[in-house]
């Protein structure tokens, strides 16, 4: 209903998207010829591939972390046909050793 829908928590589900889409094109513009993303509490990596989808000139290396086993294996799934590096842990982010350095977490 109407009011469902216009409660915060809705919102915030349907703008996830363009939230996680907007400052990764304009980190896509800032460096063209690559830049390193984490995504923590990535779930199945649905607006990875989305992007990806989408902006396919795109050079990002993207590491995604979640905890969970069912939404690691969809993601690992979800990411193998793209042509982008995508990187897939399961691990808990509190404990997730330092990897590199990232452009944007």
């Amino acid at each position: 209903d109407t009011f469902c829908q216009a409660q915060p928590v809705a919102r915030a589900i349907r703008n996830r998207t363009t939230y996680f889409h907007e400052p990764l094109a304009r980190l896509d513009a800032r460096r063209p010829h690559g830049a390193a993303v984490l995504v923590a509490g990535s779930g199945a990596a649905h607006d990875v591939h989305t992007y990806f989808t989408t902006h396919p000139e795109s050079r990002t290396a993207v590491t995604c972390v979640d905890g969970n086993r069912q939404a690691v294996a969809l993601a690992e799934a979800r990411c193998r046909e793209l042509r982008q590096s995508v990187t897939v842990l399961q691990q808990d982010v509190a404990t997730l050793r330092h990897r590199g350095a990232y452009d944007l977490v």
